[in-house]
């Protein structure tokens, strides 16, 4: 069982059984490499290893599926549902992801400046209740990234 996996589950009855890792960004890129790459500058710059979890687009893609394949009247109020489903578009497109726990400020702002010299895609940081798009903080953000859901 995989990390998103467990994160799926452990919400299920807590966030309406839709994928949603409070506390965490979770970061995409279109070139192959770049989210291990994103991996190593993030453990550069602190993280510790259980942190920080590489998600390639099958994984991505395959979590993301299941996770929509039921989703309730909770999840479709919120934005956690047009979420997960631009990240399985995404991973459709062949993008990979990094997910990384930065529960506070100081570890938010660690985190995207370890990012911020590689080509990002696609940015969000999963809060109590809301998911923030964070392209407008990462500078080295593609000009083709995507929006945080699909609208």
């Amino acid at each position: 069982m995989t990390k998103l996996t467990n994160q799926s589950e452990g919400n299920h009855a807590r966030e309406a059984g839709m994928f949603y890792p409070t506390g965490h960004l979770v970061i995409g890129f279109d070139h192959q490499g770049d989210a291990d790459t994103a991996h190593d500058h993030l453990q550069k710059a602190g993280f510790p290893e259980d942190d920080i979890t590489v998600v390639p687009a099958k994984q991505m893609e395959a979590e993301a599926a299941k996770n929509l394949e039921h989703p309730n009247l909770m999840s479709s109020l919120g934005s956690s549902l047009p979420v997960r489903e631009k990240q399985l578009q995404l991973a459709q497109k062949g993008c990979e992801f990094v997910m990384v726990l930065a529960d506070s400020d100081d570890k938010e702002e660690q985190a995207i400046q370890a990012v911020s010299h590689l080509p990002v895609r696609y940015a969000v940081k999963y809060r109590k209740l809301v998911i923030e798009d964070l392209r407008a903080r990462i500078d080295s953000t593609e000009s083709h990234s995507d929006p945080a859901r699909v609208p």
